[in-house]
């Protein structure tokens, strides 16, 4: 069998042999594989066993991967936990880095590489780590840092992030780090991949193949384990005490039941689905960690209901694109943050006064604040600040799978779009 991707193999054990650029398999039936390096000469390969059951990649009792995936969140949540928490020192441990540890407490700088919705996954992470290391750290688009002159300091951690660990750009900027002597550490979904070959060591994501194009388990999976990396530097470099890393840890373990309760919601999120479905333009508006969950909810609509819409920094809003508000363009505002609220407020009174009809997504205590002054509000958990982006990316990921459905998009398989971008 030849395959782009290890998961196109379930159901069957073998042994898998991973090619590196201008590496060629000569293929016969009956025999074993052949392999020649890009000039030519006969090399040995070493194949790593698999067996992947095909359940695994069956939708089951759903009508489309995408919600398969969507609802198995609260297990992969429980999945980035297992084995990760050290509870006698309050920390995170990760066994699999084969690189020395010491680098957490040396560190300077954190540059973390990704595209796409893993990039947006970036973003909150370079949030979360800068709030809680005092680690100054940045979030680059793949494709924009492989081109750029950028110099990585010494000291540098570069953490490089994708799903199935064979996007061009991403690894090309993998290249270039370690072509400056940085420390690379994968986020990776996939056991072998180009990605997790060449890094220095590899933290795999544990979400199981993901089979939709439109990202949705492995975005909330990277956000985990960023915060789960965020602690271990906290601790490591004494940021953060044992109380605080005790009571960080213990608000990652009560998401998985929060997202649960997001979930059973899906029927009043269907609704308000179907409600919009006719709509052509939409505005996502957050402020904070809430900025990037934006742009995940505003490219979820775009890839799966080909419907234009825009995720913006709520502060912003008042710089150019209020101009676009009317009574056709929904805005959905994100009021899941205590530090925050008085500030998106003014934006929500502002979207009202242009005549847009406002959707909120929102915690409970916020409800005599708002209510008046929204057409539509979703309810979720209250959480955490620092975590109220999960919840939220789960009400939108549903939202726009359900709007696809309205509008009878081929979901799964978005027009024009690949699942591993493996070409610029």
């Amino acid at each position: 069998f030849v395959a782009s991707d290890p998961s196109a193999l379930a159901g069957q054990e073998m042994e898998i042999f991973f090619l590196t650029n201008g590496e060629v398999a000569y293929l016969q039936r009956g025999k074993k594989p052949l392999f020649f390096n890009k000039k030519g000469i006969s090399i040995q390969k070493n194949g790593n066993f698999q067996n992947l059951p095909e359940s695994a990649i069956a939708k089951g009792k759903f009508e489309h991967f995408m919600l398969k995936e969507i609802f198995e969140q609260p297990r992969v949540i429980k999945d980035s936990l297992v084995d990760r928490y050290d509870e006698k020192n309050q920390t995170v441990c990760f066994p699999e880095i084969t690189f020395d540890q010491k680098i957490f407490q040396e560190v300077s700088n954190i540059l973390i590489i990704a595209c796409g919705t893993s990039w947006h996954a970036a973003y909150i992470g370079a949030y979360v780590l800068e709030q809680y290391t005092n680690i100054p750290t940045r979030a680059e688009i793949a494709s924009e840092f492989r081109y750029k002159h950028t110099v990585i300091a010494p000291k540098t951690l570069v953490i490089v992030m994708s799903q199935s660990g064979e996007t061009a750009d991403t690894i090309a900027g993998l290249r270039e780090a370690k072509r400056q002597k940085a420390v690379t550490l994968a986020f990776c979904n996939v056991k072998g991949s180009t990605i997790d070959r060449e890094a220095d060591s590899t933290l795999l994501l544990r979400a199981g193949p993901e089979v939709a194009v439109a990202s949705t388990k492995t975005f909330t999976a990277q956000v985990m384990l960023l915060l789960l990396l965020t602690l271990k530097l906290a601790r490591e470099r004494s940021v953060m005490n044992e109380e605080q890393g005790r009571l960080f840890f213990h608000k990652l373990y009560e998401l998985p039941e929060q997202v649960a309760e997001v979930l059973e919601n899906r029927d009043a999120i269907q609704a308000l689905a179907k409600k919009y479905a006719k709509k052509e333009d939409f505005f996502f508006l957050g402020r904070g960690l809430l900025y990037p969950t934006a742009l995940e909810a505003a490219l979820k609509i775009k890839e799966i209901a080909y419907i234009n819409a825009t995720g913006y920094p709520a502060g912003e809003m008042k710089h150019g694109p209020i101009a676009f508000l009317d009574e056709e363009v929904p805005v959905v505002i994100f009021l899941a943050s205590g530090s925050l609220h008085q500030k998106i407020m003014s934006n929500l009174m502002e979207s009202k006064a242009r005549k847009s009809p406002v959707i909120a997504i929102s915690w409970k205590q916020f409800e005599k604040d708002i209510e008046k002054h929204v057409d539509d509000i979703i309810w979720i958990p209250k959480t955490d600040d620092m975590l109220s982006c999960i919840p939220v990316t789960v009400v939108t990921q549903l939202f726009a799978y359900f709007m696809a459905k309205e509008r009878n998009r081929n979901i799964d398989q978005p027009r024009n779009l690949a699942k591993s971008v493996t070409v610029e």
